[in-house]
């Protein structure tokens, strides 16, 4: 008997598409698309026919139903066996609702009818391998390969199965036949990446996923698996980048803003950035590291980073401290204990505070007249760095921030200015800086070139 073709068998891929985050057709979607399994499950192959049209109609990206759609054809044109395409279909209505026991049963009458009936081998491989039952689902794999060699999803399934079993050579071979076969699928570089990463081989690892995320762009996974290899090799930038871009095609990935967080708060010690990461994970389900800091007295909600005016948020009774380098003087710091930045009206658009003590320090936050979200920062310093009417922007979880060319001591520089909410066990509030660009990661004991740094706090 004629088995099926190869168009069918990205089972595995395509279901993540059916669980991921669906919109109002999708739903209707996958609804016609059950009721088509049902219905082929009981015979009514037209009927079954008719629903995964329907369903394509609804979404035309709706594999699925393609997949499906032409089993029912062949059963039309007697290719297959109806009792076996019955039992198939049974098989894939025990899966719909994760009954993987009853499913395999179901699988296995459809193969005692049609030995040869690849499609019940794909299956129940599938279901073995959710199952648990790993060398099972290794032998149904083998078998599909034995009737569709040249088919790459099979040895990326079966790549799967060998790196749960901790096989991760024999997984790498797979992923490298899948590849070998169609080197424009993503996935398969993305797996045997996982695969390279595990065995601590970063620079395959990361090879593998950005050859991942050139094939496609918008693969969400790709990025946070090369985020998380960056970070497991000590490279936060590029880790927390990558965290970024997934989040940004996938908002509800909860593990990129938990180690998003995790960078944050413990690596870079931006409590406040972290505890924004920590709780938005926490939201979308993760909340072990959010609820440990806040049984450590962090993460209390007290401060959070947002679009909100910064005027508003710095307004009011402050500790003031500040560090400051200018040319050749060493580090000093200034502490001016208790000031009051000015509320801001809707006259002025504009905060201020000095430090009253010394006299030397004093720093204006205003509304810029015509670009909305920028503020103009002014610091006098006389001992560090001076700007006048610096422009800043919202960054989204990093704050306010711009970066501006600037002669300083018969020299032009690139200099950063920020405004930051920060946040400690007992205490939150605001940091206000200008430094050079080039020592954005430095230390404040390692920067010998001028910079200034204000911090205003409160205690919780």
């Amino acid at each position: 008997m004629k088995t099926l073709g190869k168009e069918y068998l990205s089972i595995i891929v395509v279901l993540f598409l059916i669980i991921s985050e669906a919109c109002y057709a999708l739903n209707l979607a996958r609804e016609s698309y059950i009721e088509g399994v049902e219905y082929a499950s009981q015979g009514k192959f037209i009927k079954a026919k008719e629903e995964f049209e329907k369903t394509l109609l609804i979404d035309p990206l709706f594999l699925p139903a393609k997949y499906r759609l032409n089993i029912i054809k062949d059963i039309i044109e007697q290719k297959i066996a109806a009792k076996a395409a019955m039992y198939l279909f049974t098989g894939i209505s025990y899966d719909n609702k994760g009954q993987a026991n009853q499913a395999i049963e179901e699988y296995t009458k459809a193969l005692e009818i049609d030995p040869v009936f690849a499609v019940a081998y794909f299956d129940r491989g599938d279901a073995y391998h959710r199952n648990g039952q790993l060398d099972l689902a290794i032998k149904d794999y083998t078998k599909f390969i034995e009737i569709h060699p040249e088919d790459a999803f099979s040895y990326i399934n079966r790549g799967n199965v060998y790196r749960d079993k901790g096989q991760n050579k024999l997984a790498i071979q797979d992923y490298t036949t899948a590849i070998d076969i169609n080197s424009e699928l993503a996935s398969p570089y993305v797996n045997r990446g996982n695969a390279y990463a595990k065995n601590d081989q970063f620079d395959l690892a990361i090879r593998d996923y950005t050859k991942a995320i050139e094939i496609n762009p918008k693969y969400a996974i790709a990025y946070y698996s090369r985020g998380k290899t960056y970070s497991d090799n000590g490279q936060y930038d590029l880790a927390t980048r990558d965290y970024t871009k997934t989040i940004e095609i996938y908002p509800k990935h909860a593990s990129s803003y938990l180690n998003r967080g995790f960078i944050n708060f413990v690596k870079l010690g931006n409590k406040v950035k972290g505890c924004s990461d920590w709780k938005n994970a926490c939201d979308l389900g993760k909340c072990s590291n959010f609820k440990k800091a806040r049984q450590q007295g962090y993460c209390l909600q007290k401060h959070s980073i947002n679009n909100k005016s910064p005027l508003v948020g710095i307004s009011g009774n402050w500790d003031l401290k500040g560090f400051v380098v200018g040319g050749d003087t060493p580090m000093s710091l200034f502490n001016c204990g208790k000031v009051m930045t000015t509320f801001p009206t809707a006259q002025t658009g504009s905060i201020s505070t000095a430090c009253d003590k010394i006299g030397d320090y004093y720093f204006r936050l205003s509304k810029h007249k015509s670009e909305k979200q920028t503020y103009l920062i002014t610091v006098h310093s006389k001992v560090g760095i001076s700007v006048n009417n610096f422009p800043i922007k919202y960054t989204d979880g990093q704050g306010w921030r711009g970066e501006s060319d600037q002669f300083i001591n018969g020299k032009t520089v690139s200099i950063v200015a920020m405004v930051q909410p920060i946040e400690g066990r007992n205490w939150y509030g605001w940091t206000i800086q200008v430094l050079p660009s080039a020592t954005l990661k430095l230390s404040l004991d390692d920067i010998k070139e001028p910079f200034f740094k204000a911090d205003l706090t409160r205690r919780k």
